[in-house]
């Protein structure tokens, strides 16, 4: 089963676009860890010396850093991608174009297989432009000449390093439950290194089937957003009151944001495709067909990833005063 910190057999170099990224970074701390030779697209973000890691300057924009990156690798873990944008033009211009410029740097080679790290917001693509451009980048890749590929939609991926979930849970610190989607919305979450392992298990298993697998922390029904939220108040000490915002007010807040982040120049944190996902009522996924294929399956339930996340934060002062301490 993966998960453990058993060494992993690999023959050839991994190439890893998004490296520096949550999710990203994870990854690579996994092959390091399990002895994989590693190739990463280094783009602004330093990335850790170690012996198996290659570091190759560049971006999707840039055709021959792309075709250094895959030369001579066994397979590809695409991770790379962007999750907030001033425009629609950008997320397709990062999660798209750069997906298609990847695939464009492989085709003339004896192409390694190729794991694509999607998101389960690719299910819904009429729901945001982030969504959408998932969604356009899995096209792009069911329709290219690649034989070998496979597509990974994660839900919300939590554990230290996040950041998206930092605002609702700094909220909680002061007894403010923030449902976003109501009480009966149902998600799905996994933790971040459950789903470096999966990948770390898709690469040893050797194969690709050219299918869409979703994953999950093998919460059969998902969860409410108030039993995350409760489960993060129990281990924070506080007793916070719950409300779900009406959406024309959280529409009005997100008018507001938009506004201030044009003067500013900066990404607003909620934009209203980021609205409509926060507010859809099912992001339930099963992990059925990646545990048979694989052979992989979930480590970290959510009150020990979420315990995780918040000493993580607790550690970089992001949220203070907490007494997660005296937690048994």
């Amino acid at each position: 089963m993966v998960g453990s910190t058993r060494p992993i057999a690999c023959s050839g170099p991994v190439a890893l676009t998004g490296a520096g990224g949550f999710v990203g970074s994870r990854i690579l701390h996994k092959l390091l860890d399990h002895g994989f030779l590693v190739k990463a697209l280094r783009f602004q973000r330093n990335l850790p010396d170690h012996d198996n890691l290659e570091k190759i300057p560049g971006n999707f924009d840039d055709s021959a850093s792309l075709r250094e990156l895959v030369a001579g690798t066994q397979a590809v873990v695409h991770c790379g991608g962007i999750v907030s944008a001033r425009s629609a033009r950008e997320f397709f211009k990062i999660n798209s174009q750069g997906t298609a410029n990847l695939i464009e740097a492989l085709t003339d080679l004896e192409a390694p297989r190729l794991l694509y790290i999607s998101s389960l917001a690719a299910r819904e693509p009429q729901l945001s432009p982030y969504a959408a451009s998932k969604n356009a980048a899995e096209k792009i890749l069911a329709e290219s000449l690649l034989q070998s590929w496979d597509v990974l939609r994660p839900p919300a991926v939590y554990g230290p390093g996040d950041l998206q979930l930092l605002p609702l849970l700094r909220l909680l610190k002061h007894r403010v439950g923030v449902l976003p989607a109501g009480r009966q919305a149902r998600v799905s979450v996994v933790y971040v290194d459950d789903l470096a392992d999966a990948v770390c298990g898709w690469l040893e298993q050797g194969g690709a089937k050219n299918k869409i697998y979703e994953i999950a922390d093998g919460q059969v029904d998902g969860y409410t957003w108030h039993a995350l939220l409760s489960e993060a108040a129990r281990l924070m000490n506080v007793r916070p009151v719950y409300f779900s915002p009406p959406f024309v007010v959280l529409r009005a807040l997100v008018g507001a944001m938009t506004f201030v982040s044009r003067g500013t120049g900066q990404t607003p944190f909620l934009s209203a495709g980021k609205l409509r996902e926060l507010t859809h009522q099912d992001w339930v996924c099963q992990s059925d067909e990646l545990e048979h294929d694989v052979g992989w399956s979930a480590q970290t339930d959510f009150q020990v990833g979420i315990e995780k996340t918040l000493r993580w934060y607790q550690h970089e002062g992001m949220i203070s005063n907490m007494n997660i301490d005296r937690v048994p």
